[in-house]
């Protein structure tokens, strides 16, 4: 009631525009945008393939807006059950490049 009261005289001018408003102020099922936070929670189950588990977490970073890349690879990486290629490329992004 607290926000009916709270509306603007004359700011309604119909039973639909009402409605509207109502479902805009008090909607509980918004979809919002998630954040990059949110694809912390991607991680490779216990007996995901690596195929798996990168289809699964590119569909989530889809979700995602603006992401930065190198953000994504660093959370991807984390995310990856211990095992050969978590091993394998575990620190790679700090190794230096070398001219040859």
């Amino acid at each position: 009631m607290a926000w009916f009261n709270q509306l603007p005289p004359g700011t309604i001018e119909s039973f639909e525009q009402l409605a509207q408003r109502f479902l805009h102020h008090f909607a509980i099922n918004k979809r919002y945008p998630k954040t990059a936070s949110y694809l912390f929670t991607i991680i490779q189950r216990e007996n995901e393939s690596l195929r798996e588990y990168v289809q699964r977490f590119s569909e989530a970073v889809l979700e995602v807006p603006h992401v930065n890349p190198e953000l994504l690879a660093s959370i991807m990486q984390q995310n990856l059950k211990r095992g050969r290629f978590k091993e394998s490329i575990a620190g790679s992004h700090l190794q230096p490049r070398r001219n040859c």
